[in-house]
């Protein structure tokens, strides 16, 4: 239940254009600046498989890239209170959702920059993908796919940090 309740709070808080603007522009500068921050809209479009839309909540921003081809580009947002093992896989299958979904509608693939925003107790530990596997002989990882993704970590704020930031609640 209570993570019912900071998915919703999370969902109506960054559903705000204004907001997500702000964090980008704040936390992931370098995230903001390799897009065209006045081309972000929200995509109402839900990626989340039917029988877990109660546990897990997704926001998708689309805008366009700041190279010389137009680019969509879908950033992605995760919210998570705890750590979870495997957190690439879910991230793997909203990604791959978008992709399925740009198949099925005959679109260009969207370019996909997972970003999970963490408030869980402990630190947020970023592992490889490939570091799941340990192998010794990782010649053989070149078939394990593995993609970065960014981390929002209020564990590594303080509490004045994330009062200055200009952001509706």
């Amino acid at each position: 239940m209570i993570e019912q309740r900071h998915n919703n709070f999370f969902t109506t808080v960054f559903s705000n254009r204004e907001n997500m603007i702000d964090l980008l522009t704040q936390l992931l500068p370098e995230v903001a600046e390799k897009i065209k921050i006045d081309s972000l809209e929200l995509d109402n479009t839900s990626y989340v498989n039917e029988e877990l839309k109660n546990l897990y909540s997704d926001i998708v921003y689309n805008c366009e890239g700041n190279d010389e081809l137009p680019t969509k580009i879908a950033l992605l947002f995760e919210h998570k209170s705890y750590t979870v093992k495997y957190p690439r896989l879910q991230l793997a299958d909203y990604m791959f959702s978008i992709y399925r979904h740009n198949v099925n509608n005959n679109e260009p693939l969207t370019l996909v920059i997972p970003i999970i925003f963490y408030h869980g107790e402990k630190p947020w530990k970023y592992r490889t993908f490939t570091s799941y596997f340990n192998r010794t002989d990782t010649s053989l990882n070149q078939y394990i796919p593995d993609f970065k993704y960014h981390v929002i970590d209020l564990t590594q704020y303080s509490d004045e940090d994330i009062l200055s930031l200009k952001m509706s609640f």
